[in-house]
Protein backbone atom coordinates (compact mmCIF):
# COMPACT_ATOMS: atom_id res chain seq x y z
CA UNK A 1 0.00 0.00 0.00
CA UNK A 2 2.56 2.63 1.07
CA UNK A 3 2.27 6.34 1.58
CA UNK A 4 0.46 8.76 -0.70
CA UNK A 5 -0.42 12.43 -0.99
CA UNK A 6 -3.79 14.06 -1.57
CA UNK A 7 -4.69 16.07 -4.64
CA UNK A 8 -7.68 18.24 -5.49
CA UNK A 9 -8.53 19.03 -9.09
CA UNK A 10 -10.18 22.35 -9.92
CA UNK A 11 -10.05 21.65 -13.66
CA UNK A 12 -13.08 19.91 -15.15
CA UNK A 13 -12.87 16.13 -14.88
CA UNK A 14 -14.29 13.82 -17.53
CA UNK A 15 -18.07 13.80 -17.09
CA UNK A 16 -18.28 10.06 -16.40
CA UNK A 17 -17.25 10.45 -12.73
CA UNK A 18 -20.52 10.18 -10.77
CA UNK A 19 -19.65 11.17 -7.22
CA UNK A 20 -18.24 14.40 -5.85
CA UNK A 21 -14.77 13.71 -4.49
CA UNK A 22 -12.77 16.67 -3.26
CA UNK A 23 -9.46 14.99 -2.38
CA UNK A 24 -8.09 12.13 -4.47
CA UNK A 25 -5.07 10.00 -3.62
CA UNK A 26 -1.86 10.16 -5.65
CA UNK A 27 1.61 8.65 -5.61
CA UNK A 28 2.79 10.62 -8.64
CA UNK A 29 3.68 14.04 -7.26
CA UNK A 30 7.01 15.55 -8.40
CA UNK A 31 8.82 15.16 -5.06
CA UNK A 32 11.07 12.52 -3.56
CA UNK A 33 8.76 11.60 -0.68
CA UNK A 34 5.06 11.16 0.03
CA UNK A 35 3.91 12.53 3.37
CA UNK A 36 0.10 12.73 3.13
CA UNK A 37 0.53 16.31 1.97
CA UNK A 38 -1.88 18.27 -0.22
CA UNK A 39 -1.68 19.46 -3.81
CA UNK A 40 -4.09 21.20 -6.18
CA UNK A 41 -4.41 21.27 -9.94
CA UNK A 42 -5.81 24.78 -10.27
CA UNK A 43 -8.47 25.75 -12.79
CA UNK A 44 -5.71 27.41 -14.88
CA UNK A 45 -3.86 24.05 -15.05
CA UNK A 46 -1.02 24.95 -12.67
CA UNK A 47 0.09 22.45 -10.03
CA UNK A 48 0.32 23.83 -6.48
CA UNK A 49 1.96 22.19 -3.49
CA UNK A 50 0.26 23.43 -0.34
CA UNK A 51 2.48 24.67 2.48
CA UNK A 52 2.38 22.77 5.76
CA UNK A 53 4.17 22.61 9.07
CA UNK A 54 3.94 19.86 11.67
CA UNK A 55 3.15 20.30 15.33
CA UNK A 56 3.33 17.97 18.29
CA UNK A 57 -0.23 17.82 19.60
CA UNK A 58 0.18 14.55 21.44
CA UNK A 59 -1.35 14.01 24.87
CA UNK A 60 1.49 14.61 27.32
CA UNK A 61 -0.56 13.10 30.15
CA UNK A 62 -0.18 9.63 28.58
CA UNK A 63 2.85 7.71 29.97
CA UNK A 64 5.92 7.93 27.71
CA UNK A 65 6.04 4.17 27.11
CA UNK A 66 2.37 4.05 26.00
CA UNK A 67 1.75 3.71 22.25
CA UNK A 68 -1.07 6.28 22.54
CA UNK A 69 1.61 8.90 23.18
CA UNK A 70 2.40 8.86 19.43
CA UNK A 71 -1.08 10.02 18.42
CA UNK A 72 -0.90 13.63 17.29
CA UNK A 73 2.89 13.91 17.32
CA UNK A 74 3.01 15.08 13.70
CA UNK A 75 -0.22 16.99 13.23
CA UNK A 76 -0.20 18.83 9.87
CA UNK A 77 -1.08 22.52 10.03
CA UNK A 78 -1.74 24.34 6.72
CA UNK A 79 0.51 27.32 5.96
CA UNK A 80 -1.14 28.99 2.93
CA UNK A 81 1.61 31.60 2.57
CA UNK A 82 4.01 28.73 1.83
CA UNK A 83 1.93 27.37 -1.09
CA UNK A 84 4.05 27.18 -4.21
CA UNK A 85 3.34 26.68 -7.88
CA UNK A 86 5.42 23.92 -9.48
CA UNK A 87 6.50 25.79 -12.62
CA UNK A 88 8.54 23.18 -14.46
CA UNK A 89 6.63 19.91 -14.04
CA UNK A 90 6.49 17.98 -17.30
CA UNK A 91 4.86 14.56 -17.50
CA UNK A 92 1.90 12.58 -16.21
CA UNK A 93 0.42 12.73 -12.73
CA UNK A 94 -1.99 9.97 -11.77
CA UNK A 95 -4.66 10.31 -9.11
CA UNK A 96 -7.73 8.32 -8.24
CA UNK A 97 -10.61 7.27 -6.08
CA UNK A 98 -11.85 3.83 -5.12
CA UNK A 99 -15.58 3.70 -4.38
CA UNK A 100 -16.13 1.26 -1.50
CA UNK A 101 -19.87 1.10 -2.17
CA UNK A 102 -19.69 0.11 -5.84
CA UNK A 103 -16.23 -1.44 -6.03
CA UNK A 104 -15.29 0.89 -8.89
CA UNK A 105 -11.90 2.48 -9.49
CA UNK A 106 -11.79 5.98 -10.93
CA UNK A 107 -8.22 6.67 -12.05
CA UNK A 108 -7.18 9.87 -13.77
CA UNK A 109 -4.05 10.80 -15.66
CA UNK A 110 -3.28 14.53 -15.80
CA UNK A 111 -0.80 15.44 -18.55
CA UNK A 112 1.47 18.39 -17.77
CA UNK A 113 3.43 20.22 -20.44
CA UNK A 114 5.83 22.92 -19.30
CA UNK A 115 4.10 23.25 -15.93
CA UNK A 116 0.50 23.38 -17.20
CA UNK A 117 -2.06 20.56 -17.23
CA UNK A 118 -3.16 20.18 -20.84
CA UNK A 119 -5.63 17.30 -20.44
CA UNK A 120 -7.08 14.82 -17.98
CA UNK A 121 -7.94 11.29 -19.04
CA UNK A 122 -10.13 8.80 -17.17
CA UNK A 123 -9.36 5.12 -16.70
CA UNK A 124 -12.51 3.64 -15.14
CA UNK A 125 -12.62 0.07 -13.89
CA UNK A 126 -16.21 -1.14 -13.43
CA UNK A 127 -16.81 -3.57 -10.56
CA UNK A 128 -17.38 -6.60 -12.84
CA UNK A 129 -14.03 -6.15 -14.63
CA UNK A 130 -12.22 -5.67 -11.32
CA UNK A 131 -13.68 -8.87 -9.85
CA UNK A 132 -12.91 -10.90 -12.97
CA UNK A 133 -9.36 -9.61 -13.46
Amino acid sequence: MGMFDYIRCEMPLPKEHPCPVEWFQTKDVPTDQLYLERWTIRADGRLVKHGVRYEDRSDKSVPEDDIRRFAGMMTPVPVPEDDRVIEDFHGDLGFGHYDDKTGEDWDYIARFTDGVCTRILLEHTPPKQRAAG
